[in-house]
């Protein structure tokens, strides 16, 4: 028997925006500022956090770039308009992308697995009725059944160590 083809992590991703009323556009649309403030500050952040991981006790130097990245996500925050090249964006995204792959493969780790396990934590989020939990302002909180990543044991199953 064949095994059943899984879907893509942009799929995945798909799923999660639906799931959480967020956009999933099917053609290219130049989003409004606010949103686009978002995106370029998620990326920021996802940004941060590799440079953290990869400068653990940081020198005087690794701490100003830490620092930097920092100051540039508070900076973000004051820009109030953009104008947007739709081919630009979609080449740096896509850049993004294959260089986020190819950091994976240098790495040594198999983004389809972690994607798939971080996928599956943040579906649940989502409450036992399968909408999202939101407090009364709004914000959309962690479901009754949610549980983080766990990365640690895809590492491990990767590195052929998995305890099971």
């Amino acid at each position: 028997m064949a095994k059943a083809e899984q879907p893509s992590n942009f799929h995945r991703v798909a799923e999660f925006h639906r799931a959480f009323s967020l956009p999933v556009e099917p053609q290219p649309v130049v989003p409004d500022d606010a949103t686009i403030r978002l995106r370029l500050a998620l990326l920021l952040e996802e940004f941060h956090e590799l440079a953290e991981a990869t400068c653990q006790q940081p020198d005087a130097d690794q701490q100003t770039f830490l620092d930097t990245l920092a100051t540039a996500r508070e900076q973000l925050a004051s820009l109030k308009s953009f104008r947007v090249d739709m081919v630009e964006v979609a080449d740096a995204l896509t850049d993004i992308n294959y260089v986020t792959y190819g950091a994976g493969h240098t790495f040594g780790i198999d983004l389809n697995a972690t994607c798939e396990e971080v996928h599956r934590s943040n579906m649940s989020k989502l409450g036992a009725d399968g909408k999202p939990v939101k407090d009364a302002r709004g914000k959309v909180l962690k479901g009754p059944a949610y549980s983080p990543p766990a990365l640690a044991p895809v590492l491990a199953r990767q590195s052929g160590n998995d305890p099971k």
